[in-house]
Formats: C-alpha cells, structure tokens, sequence
C-alpha cells in the first residue's frame, strides 16, 4: 500500500471544511459518464460560441426560484465540464487534453469560480430581501395582544404585546403575505438541495481521481519508462487539488445558503402556525421540501426562543459573505 501523502491527509478535514459534520455526508450518487471525445457542453458554450461563464450566469437577476435554478444548472454544466477535462478518460490517459497542454484549465477553473461567487451574491441579496419582508410583516403584529393566542405567539417570539385591539383582518393579511414567501423558499432550497448532492457527487469523483493520480505518479516514479510521463501527471494533480478545493468552497457556500433558508422558512412556519392561518394544511401539501417543520409545527416542537440564537449566527455569517461576494458581483 502506498504511504500517505499529504493530498491524502487533506482529504480527513474537508467535510469540515464544507460546514458538515460526518453524519450529514451523503453517499456519492453515481457519477455522470465521461465518454472519451464527448462534449459536454450545450452549444452555447462550445469552442468558437461560449461565453465567458462569469457573464453567462450574472447577466440577470433572480426574481424568482426557477429561474435560480437555471442558473445553478448552467453552473453544473461548467463543472460537469471541467471535470470532464480532468477526471474523464482523455485526462485520465498518458496523454493529457489539449485544455491541460495550453494550461488552459486553470483559467476556465477562475472563470468557474468567478461565475458561482456571482451566483452566490444574487442568491444573497434575495435571501436577505425576503428575510427582510418577512420582519416587515411580523412587525405589524407586534402591537397587538390578545388573552389566549395572541399570548401564545408573543411567547413564540419572544416579544412583550402591547394592549390594542385584535384585528383578524390584519392576521389574515399577514398570513396571506407569508405563504408565497414560504413557496419561494421550498423552490430555492429544492434547486440548492439538488445543486450540492451534484457538488458531493463531484468531490468524490475528485476525491477518487486525485488518490489514483497520486497513486499512479508514485509507481511511475519508480521507473525509468515512466519518466516522460510524470511531469503531465503533476500538472493534472495540482489542477484536480486546485479545483477540488473550489468545490469544497462552493459546497461550504450551498450549506450556508440552506441553512439560512431553513431557518427562515422555520420562522414563518411558527408565525403562520400561530396565526392559525387558513388553509395551511393545503400549503404544507404544497411544499414537500418542507413536510418536516410543517410536522414540528403542527406537534408543538419547533421554537422561536430555540432558533433566535441559530438564526442570529446565520445572519452574522450571511452578512459576512455578502460583503465578501459584493465586490465579486460587480466585477
């Protein structure tokens, strides 16, 4: 067995790295199939008609989930790419791809980069605008107070009511702001879902390609015939280090980015629960993404007293990383 390296011994801290423990690793789902001499692709961005991936994804805004998960689609299919380059059977050869001769690999590995930080922004800036909407609408309930229910919320959120008059009107309206709110939630956190399973499957497949690379330079170092190969071996292993090391970035982005949304989603679950908003069996119906805090909920075991300090650390973060990707988002 060959001994370990110190790419190996990387790999024990990456899943922290990504913000996972152990247990929230998903297995490796089965790999796209990286045909020799096949390109991956869509016609736009092949030689003579792409366009540089930074301008591809940031050239609209996010007005909605679907369109962020075209997006996050479009992200996938450079990766897919990528990594088609590096791990598919013309990087795997003894001869390396034409992109890795021209060492143009580590120039499409920014532009990837560049590209998903873009996205990253966006997907920011519309978290935080409907977490914003959502304080706005709670705010208008905080001066109401009611004997029984209007108790119980208050507890929930842990304000103080004012004395004033009940106004069903106006918690009907605030619930009716709510729902489509929670919609654009279970899409968003459906398309990231789908997006970091690919980010995990990917960072295996890497993962694997790197220890058999290591493994290979090992043998051929240790052969004269082997010696004309090496030095193509080692430019492929520090651009397959190179890139695993964004996508361990990106997965760390994408775990931030659910979390954030889940908490939310958790807060305007309780909100609406408290309400006791009409048609709110319909609505979890509706949201299968979220079928879990609809099931807290609904037995008593969600909190708002239990998720203001995980939210209060999630938006330091959140803050964190929208300041460092605005300057990314204008570039």
């Amino acid at each position: 067995m060959a001994p370990k390296t110190e790419q190996e011994a990387q790999a024990g801290d990456r899943a922290a790295r990504v913000g996972e423990t152990p247990a929230e690793r998903l297995p490796v789902a089965d790999p796209p199939v990286l045909e020799a001499g096949a390109d991956a692709r869509p016609a736009s961005e092949q030689p003579g008609n792409e366009k540089p991936a930074n301008e591809k994804l940031a050239d609209e805004k996010l007005p909605d989930e679907k369109l962020a998960g075209e997006k996050l689609g479009q992200l996938r299919m450079i990766l897919f790419s990528l990594a088609t380059d590096l791990i598919g059977p013309a990087g795997q050869g003894g001869k390396p791809s034409a992109a890795l001769v021209a060492d143009e690999a580590h120039s499409d590995i920014d532009r990837a980069t560049i590209a998903a930080r873009q996205l990253e922004s966006r997907l920011v800036q519309t978290i935080l605008a409907m977490d914003r909407k959502t304080q706005q609408i709670l705010a208008l309930l905080a001066p109401q107070a009611e004997p029984g229910l209007r108790r119980r919320f208050f507890q929930w959120f842990g304000g103080t009511p004012a004395p004033a008059a009940l106004d069903p009107r106006r918690d009907q309206r605030a619930a009716e702001a709510l729902k489509p709110l929670l919609v654009e939630a279970e899409g968003l956190l459906c398309a990231l879902q789908e997006h970091r399973t690919f980010l995990r499957s990917l960072l295996g497949q890497f993962e694997a390609s790197l220890d058999e690379a290591i493994t290979r330079l090992q043998a051929l170092s240790a052969t004269p015939e082997g010696e004309g190969l090496i030095d193509a071996l080692q430019r492929r292993i520090d651009l397959i280090q190179e890139l695993t090391d964004r996508i361990i970035a990106m997965l760390a982005s994408s775990n931030l980015l659910i979390n954030k949304l889940t908490i939310d989603a958790e807060e305007r679950i309780i909100a609406l629960t408290g309400l006791r908003a009409e048609g709110l069996d319909s609505l979890a119906a509706r949201l299968p993404g979220l079928a879990d805090l609809f099931q807290r909920a609904e037995r008593g075991l969600l909190s708002r007293h239990g998720s203001l300090a995980r939210q209060e650390r999630l938006n330091e973060a959140f803050r964190s990383r929208l300041s460092a990707s605005r300057h990314v988002a204008g570039g």
